[in-house]
């Protein structure tokens, strides 16, 4: 048997459990079956068995594999205090930070100290489920950090604080 966990009858392949892999196994047929034999310490076992299929044709039986992670749904690791701190935030957080970093998303440190920055002035929570809806609205397009008025339309005990008008400011850019 192959590293694929797969062996060839007739120019057919068919699965075998990976326990086997790489290992020496007999097959024969019986009726229209594939039978499939291996060895243990207790002697001759029967492996599997499947339906004879046409040359060049494939039988995979899905459970012969180990179950594989998928690549994409790979939790975020930290591995700088400030990426710890960022992903103590919340599964908000490690959402924005999977999708920033497939994408492409440039200064992501600075953006993540951003958002723990605001941790402090709007709440863990708050941050958290602003990160998480930006993640989902921002598909396809770089990642972004939500913005002050963002995290006011959820919070109404901040959106209820009076703001001053930046045009009405004495001094641009000071509102």
């Amino acid at each position: 048997m192959t590293w694929s966990c797969t062996v060839s009858w007739r120019n057919a392949r068919y699965s075998v459990p990976h326990a086997y892999a790489d290992t020496r196994v007999w097959v024969r047929e019986d009726g229209g079956e594939l039978v499939v034999t291996g060895i243990d310490e207790k002697g001759p076992i029967e492996l599997c068995r499947h339906t004879l299929v046409d040359a060049g044709d494939v039988s995979v039986v899905e459970g012969h594999y180990p179950v594989r992670r998928d690549p994409l749904q790979r939790p975020p690791r930290a591995t700088k205090p400030g990426e710890a701190a960022f992903l103590r935030i919340g599964t908000g957080a490690a959402q924005w930070l999977t999708e920033a970093a497939g994408t492409g998303t440039r200064l992501i440190e600075k953006k993540m100290s951003d958002a723990v920055a605001l941790c402090s002035i709007y709440g863990t929570i708050t941050v958290d489920h602003a990160l998480g809806v930006s993640t989902t609205s921002n598909r396809r397009r770089k990642a972004r950090l939500p913005t002050g008025k963002t995290f006011d339309a959820w919070d109404p005990k901040i959106s209820s604080i009076p703001r001053p008008n930046p045009r009405r400011t004495p001094n641009p850019g000071m509102g």
